[in-house]
């Protein structure tokens, strides 16, 4: 269960085949709506969530998915050294450090 103001994925409702299933979505306050004479919730679609209809339509594995921080760290900086200047790499390195050094806190 995600805390109250934490934000939602929902399955888009409509007619036909849909590429992006699932949206997420996080609440957005309320207004009144003065048809129905009440306070209805607006929501602010933040992005869509396709993977989460795919593993309920397969089932497939998701032990790709049990990483770690350091785990998609060390995968992204490989692949990020090839196309940008070691200035730009030194600068991403360092804040990878930094971030390690907050979680000893």
């Amino acid at each position: 269960m995600l805390p109250y103001v934490y934000g939602s994925i929902h399955k888009i409702g409509g007619k036909g085949k849909r590429t992006r299933t699932w949206r997420v979505r996080i609440s957005d306050g309320q207004k009144f709506d003065e048809e129905k004479q009440k306070y209805v919730r607006k929501y602010l679609a933040i992005g869509y969530f396709e993977e989460l209809a795919l593993y309920n339509n397969r089932h497939y594995s998701i032990s790709r998915f049990n990483l770690t921080f350091d785990n998609v760290y060390e995968e992204f900086i490989v692949e990020y050294e090839k196309t940008r200047t070691k200035s730009t790499c030194r600068t991403v390195k360092a804040a990878y450090r930094y971030f390690q050094g907050i979680g000893n806190i």
